[in-house]
């Protein structure tokens, strides 16, 4: 699966809705990030059950506030499903 295709899954799956905020996005024109929970430097993968939706303020607000993305220990807030 290519890069866009599981990025576009996740927008998909999520119901084109940030998993902190529940902001929907425009399907049509889709621009929400897509969150690795765990880091990819830190083992994380792409698989789908590591990643979530997020609308750009809430995906900047949790990497800016969030002490454990800059020691690149993150974990996701809200409980994946």
């Amino acid at each position: 699966m290519t890069t866009e295709n599981w990025k576009f899954e996740v927008h998909k799956r999520d119901g084109f809705t940030c998993q902190i905020c529940g902001t929907k996005e425009d399907p049509k024109h889709p621009t929400f990030q897509v969150h690795h929970i765990v880091f990819k430097c830190m083992g994380g993968s792409n698989n789908l059950s590591n990643l979530q939706l997020l609308c750009p303020e809430c995906h900047r607000k949790l990497h800016n506030s969030n002490p454990a993305s800059n020691s690149k220990k993150h974990r996701s807030k809200k409980s994946r499903r």
